[in-house]
């Protein structure tokens, strides 16, 4: 699901990436101490001591060749003197402390905390002078990356989950225009104040909750003792009827704070991932044209909304997304995708965008009458090269044959670890070109969609290789080392051809072959000390959000 002009990311991962790259500045990691309130810098000997003198704190872990952690070194950095200075101030009635590690000096530190990618942020919450600081005191980090919303992530950090609402408050509690408000008319400790605490726990990152048991309040606004009411400042309020169970207000308050045809951005994109329904997308190329578009087709959307996330999207600075939904650079245009399987269904751009037409496709996409478009290259006119060229037009053709058993590799242009792939890959085919009985075979899976069997396969990054076998057409996805020797082994191990030829092969002469070529290209592009270390971290971020 991409949503960039390029191939490399997915749209909600997109989304993610352009977060970091909206941060201002290039300098590198600073030393310790430089300025006061500046984030600690952290080792094994340290952490525990340092998270003990503070009641939350915000964890970077890093590399220092990682180039988003070189973006948001000085953000990061003015966020830690900011509040330093609020708490020095007064302004704070709690310490809040920014640190980082370096993961390259403190790998088993960064293991322990499960530091899978660079930066990794984590939110400490205890209390000074807290004796034991354990795993489970922290949590993911889920605020941007520039200094304000650091600094407002933190303090919030330091807030009641639940805040109490007083009537001098209702006013600026209901018009918040940052967030969606949920006021919960209930008794303080009562058995409904303890199912809205549980729903603030899970959703209080995104939302503003509060509380109150004033009856005036009550009155004031319409309601009794006990009900919920979410206050959104794109609709009217919606106000949750029956019992209240944490569950049920949990799921009525994420439906309810997003807005149908809202515009989808770097702010608010994880909104759309709970719940995880299909996302409708309506492309536009101006704010008159969007309006326009929005007022016609709106009522509809919100008939379905229980069905789909209908967002906006600007087709011009996004034509990517255009192209990759299977759409033409027409306006306005309307797509959906799931988020899960990345099945599309495109509604046709032959006729203008009316009320109709629009629900008819909504509703075919339900009901299964409107079929899923395939997006494919051309099928290759010739395809004699030893990696046989597989598009979707072609795949059911060739990698169902039953008569063969089929090495597919689903790669992407962009992945550094398929081009590092591509003569190990190519030496395996031309090893085994006289197996007539099997396929070596490869498929750019950001140009083409699979038509069948999509979840089967499990195409959750690149480079993703897959055994089909021949007669039962099982699928065995390959999961051993990158050597020729690995990949023969599997086949020999798992297919139901008999690799006559591979006891004919010379793998040590194969071998051979790749390490000169290997030297000669390195000879040829030195690369400089760090790049490729970050390159594959870069790869790695796109690959874990696609």
């Amino acid at each position: 699901m991409k949503f960039l002009n390029g191939k490399k990311a997915s749209l909600l991962g997109a989304l993610a990436l352009l977060m970091s790259v909206m941060v201002q500045g290039k300098d590198t990691e600073e030393a310790e101490g430089v300025k006061e309130g500046a984030p600690a810098m952290l080792t094994k000997d340290t952490f525990d001591e340092f998270l003990k003198e503070h009641d939350v704190a915000l964890v970077k872990f890093y590399a220092p060749w990682c180039g988003h952690c070189k973006r948001m070194a000085p953000s990061y950095e003015a966020a830690s003197i900011e509040l330093h200075k609020k708490y020095a101030d007064k302004e704070l009635s709690k310490k809040i402390g920014l640190a980082k590690v370096d993961c390259t000096k403190n790998e088993k530190l960064c293991s322990e905390y499960d530091v899978g990618g660079y930066p990794t942020l984590k939110v400490y919450k205890g209390e000074v002078g807290k004796k034991d600081i354990k795993k489970d005191d922290f949590k993911d980090y889920k605020g941007g990356r520039d200094q304000a919303e650091i600094v407002k992530y933190m303090i919030k950090q330091t807030e009641p989950l639940v805040k109490e609402v007083s009537s001098k408050d209702l006013k600026a509690f209901k018009e918040a225009k940052e967030s969606v408000s949920i006021l919960g008319l209930v008794k303080r400790d009562s058995a409904e104040y303890n199912e809205l605490v549980k729903v603030a726990d899970q959703l209080g990152e995104d939302h503003v909750f509060g509380y109150s048991e004033d009856e005036e309040i009550a009155k004031k606004l319409g309601h009794e003792v006990p009900s919920v009411i979410v206050f959104r400042s794109f609709e009217d309020a919606a106000i949750f009827e029956g019992k209240i169970s944490s569950a049920d207000l949990k799921k009525f308050v994420q439906r309810s704070a997003i807005q149908v045809f809202g515009e989808i951005g770097p702010e608010n994109y994880k909104l759309y991932e709970t719940p995880k329904l299909p996302l409708g997308f309506l492309f536009y190329d101006s704010e008159k044209g969007r309006k326009k578009i929005v007022a016609k087709l709106v009522d509809v959307a919100k008939k379905y909304r229980d069905n789909f996330h209908f967002v906006c999207v600007n087709g011009t600075k996004f034509a990517g997304l255009m192209t990759a939904l299977g759409l033409e650079q027409k306006f306005p245009a309307f797509s959906i995708q799931d988020q899960d399987t990345q099945k599309k269904w495109v509604l046709s751009q032959e006729k203008d965008l009316a009320v109709k037409g629009f629900e008819s496709f909504v509703k075919g996409v339900i009901d299964g009458s409107v079929k899923a478009h395939i997006k494919s290259q051309p099928v290759p006119e010739t395809n004699d090269e030893p990696v046989k060229v597989v598009v979707a037009d072609s795949f059911s053709e060739l990698v169902f044959d039953k008569t063969k058993d089929v090495l597919i590799e689903f790669y992407a242009t962009w992945c550094y670890h398929c081009k590092q792939l591509a003569p190990t890959y190519t030496k395996l085919a031309e090893l085994l070109a006289k197996q007539k009985d099997l396929v070596i075979a490869k498929m750019d899976a950001t140009e083409n969609d699979i038509p069948e069997k999509d979840e089967e396969f499990g195409v959750k990054g690149f480079p993703t290789i897959v055994l089909v076998k021949a007669k039962s057409n099982e699928i065995v996805k390959y999961e051993s080392g990158r050597q020729l020797e690995d990949f023969v082994k599997f086949l020999k191990e798992n297919t139901d051809s008999a690799l006559k030829d591979a006891g004919k092969l010379d793998l040590e002469k194969a071998k051979e072959d790749e390490e000169k070529k290997a030297k000669e290209e390195k000879k040829q592009k030195p690369a400089e000390k760090g790049e490729e270390e970050e390159e594959e971290e870069e790869e790695k971020q796109a690959r874990d959000e696609l």
